[in-house]
């Protein structure tokens, strides 16, 4: 309490001080654009900007509402002790852009600052990790270790300067800074430091100032007009972000890479196409992005190294099917039959469907036996021992990494989110620390939660009407009379379940989208649900609600009031799994377990909505399985790869 004092204090005598309004002529000039290394600091060269706030005004149009809740706002980060500092950038209109009646605009760019008593308050409220001993880091892998045995160079490692340090940590506590070891020196007290400014890394100055960010009011907290992420919504704020330490960009006047910054390193030994196949430098990923993003990158890296092996055994099984086409009995059999067999119609006679030759779908039997053969079935064991052995590993090497990085018991000093505090209608008293916390009525959240998971069944039923639809739109393709001649009949089935399986594809990705993000206030639904129900056969209407989709899942976990962001992660996690595993998954599920099992016999056929119930093809249901996974898969993975690639978030 005696460091918030301090900062308050400081805070009120320097207010006419650190809040400035610089006029700037070029929209080049503002915070973020400029290669040197200036726009990182305050204008006193000293002070770095830890967060950006971003607004536009127009001169002749003025929002009094906005006005009065970005003051408020100010004016409490301010009694908190935040410092701040603004610039105005004057946007000029574009040549043949018409005129506007609102007049001139601007953009306000507000830099804050956490000084650093404030800093040492939040930190202890936290439990930031402080270090306190440096100690060896380890940097040893079994495939590096196996090259050396084979003394074998290494084409995978590469060398990476400036690796971070490993320290022993414990939780920050003011009483104890003599103890610990700041970033670059030992501080004696929080006030008199030789240098406060690098004392806390440039994560946990990010996570402080979060912190502060979401719980401070600008509004009536009893309306939940709390948080810059609620700003953000109504449009009182256009943007929130930290900035990067400096620039990307390797300086050609340096030649020592010893000297790049953070960043540079990264760009040049981690975010280049050609360095795909070299160790990721984790470390040092760790140290720039924190260890959420890290253990990321590493399940990424272990799991890409993991499907070598898979990838590698189902070539080779895919080669022997390819190799064994010419000695397949069954095929051969097929496709020498000529005109002996004679097959029932794929649908009613009166529909157009004729009789047809078992010789027409040669090719695809010969096709299928590079899926359908002996080698299947030993690849879906070595899949399923792969699977297991994949999970082990991994839960070994996370915890390794957890150790690695002094991170293992991190949740069990977690405080509650600052969207909870914010919500929270009243404090309780903590039985295990004491002190009051915000809390939020046990019984409303477990309301809150059974309609949660009752909007997530009306979401799994809308899946399940879109797979309904498919399987119809297959049905009506395969009876169409144009496509009953004998030539044409393979193709039917063919077409029938490729643009199926598309346009199932294009189901799961947009219903994927809409689930994810949905609702955060569930008026929302009523529209959805309006709009959905009655359009599962209208793909056009589908792509139009996707976007409403994804704030599904988070809207919901939001709603649910969830104390700690361990317990809204999981939450979370299970929303988008459970959904995500019957999106993907159903109509693939149905292929392979359901369709062709109620179809009935010659003259006593089952039907569904007067057409006959859904066979599976000439060829059989194992190669439109293989369609199907392809599909989605692949599918998948170039829509997902594409819009990371190209609409970055």
């Amino acid at each position: 309490m005696a460091s918030q004092k301090r900062a308050d204090e400081s805070s009120d005598s320097d207010n006419n001080e650190t809040v400035r309004h610089n006029r700037i002529q070029s929209s080049g000039d503002n915070p973020g654009d400029n290669g040197d290394e200036d726009w990182v600091t305050f204008a006193d060269g000293k002070r770095q900007i830890d967060h950006i706030l971003v607004y536009e005004e127009w001169t002749k149009a003025r929002n009094g509402r906005a006005d009065k809740y970005r003051d408020k706002y100010f004016a409490n980060l301010k009694t908190m002790g935040v410092e701040m500092e603004e610039n105005v950038v004057p946007l000029r209109p574009v040549p043949g852009e018409p005129t506007t009646s609102q007049g001139d605009r601007f953009l306000h760019f507000v830099k804050l600052y956490v000084p650093f008593p404030l800093m040492c308050t939040y930190a202890e409220q936290l439990s930031l990790r402080a270090p306190l001993q440096s100690v060896a880091n380890p940097s040893e892998n079994w495939s590096d270790n196996m090259f050396s045995a084979l003394r074998v160079k290494n084409p995978m490692y590469e060398y990476v300067p400036n690796k971070p340090l490993d320290y022993y940590t414990c939780p920050f506590k003011q009483s104890k800074l003599t103890k610990f070891l700041g970033k670059h020196n030992l501080f004696m007290n929080c006030i008199s430091s030789e240098d406060p400014e690098h004392y806390f890394t440039r994560t946990q100055r990010i996570r402080v100032v979060h912190e502060i960010l979401e719980s401070v009011s600008f509004g009536k907290r009893s309306l939940a007009q709390v948080g810059v992420n609620r700003l953000i919504e109504q449009n009182i704020f256009t943007a929130s972000y930290p900035l990067h330490d400096g620039p990307y960009e390797t300086p050609k006047t340096i030649r020592d890479s010893q000297h790049y910054n953070k960043r540079q390193i990264l760009y040049y030994y981690w975010a280049q196409w050609s360095k795909w196949y070299k160790y990721q430098p984790l470390d040092h990923i760790r140290d720039y992005f924190g260890e959420k993003i890290a253990i990321y990158f590493a399940w990424l890296g272990f799991y890409t190294g993991w499907l070598v092996p898979a990838s590698i055994v189902g070539i080779l099984v895919f080669l022997y099917g390819l190799l064994s086409i010419s000695s397949d009995v069954p095929s051969r059999e097929i496709c020498n039959s000529g005109e002996k067999y004679v097959m029932c119609p794929t649908c009613d006679e009166h529909q157009g469907c004729q009789y047809w030759h078992l010789s027409e779908i040669c090719l695809y039997s010969r096709l299928s036996v590079m899926f359908d053969h002996s080698g299947t079935v030993f690849y879906a064991v070595f899949i399923s021992f792969w699977a297991v052995a994949f999970l082990e590993y991994w839960k070994r090497k996370s915890v390794s990494l957890a150790h690695h990085w002094d991170s293992i018991d991190c949740n069990e000093e977690e405080r509650p989110r600052p969207q909870f505090s914010a919500k929270a209608p009243y404090l309780e008293r903590n039985p295990i620390t004491g002190h009051k916390e915000p809390a939020f009525p046990h019984r409303i959240r477990c309301f809150r939660m059974a309609a949660g998971y009752m909007t997530i069944l009306l979401m799994l039923i809308l899946v399940l009407i879109f797979m309904l639809a498919v399987i119809i739109y297959r049905i009506i393709l395969v009876s169409m009379q144009s496509f009953q001649t004998p030539g044409m009949r393979p193709i039917a089935s063919l077409i029938a379940t490729s643009s199926g399986a598309f346009v199932n594809l294009i189901l799961i990705m947009t219903v994927g989208r809409v689930y994810e993000k949905l609702a955060y206030r569930l008026t929302e639904w009523a529209s959805l649900i309006a709009t959905s129900s009655g359009a599962f056969v209208n793909l056009i209407l589908i792509m139009t609600v996707g976007r409403v989709y994804e704030k599904l899942a988070y809207r919901l976990t939001e709603w649910e009031m969830h104390r700690t962001q361990s317990e809204f992660d999981n939450q979370l996690a299970f929303k988008v799994f459970i959904f995500q595993f019957i999106n993907f998954y159903s109509s693939i599920f149905y292929i392979a377990f359901f369709k062709g099992r109620f179809v009935g016999t010659p003259a006593r056929y089952g039907s569904l909505l007067g057409l006959r119930n859904e066979e599976c093809s000439n060829y059989g249901c194992l190669m439109e399985l293989t369609q199907q996974l392809a599909i989605i898969m692949i599918g998948k993975q170039v829509i997902n790869n594409a819009r990371e690639i190209l609409v970055p978030k």
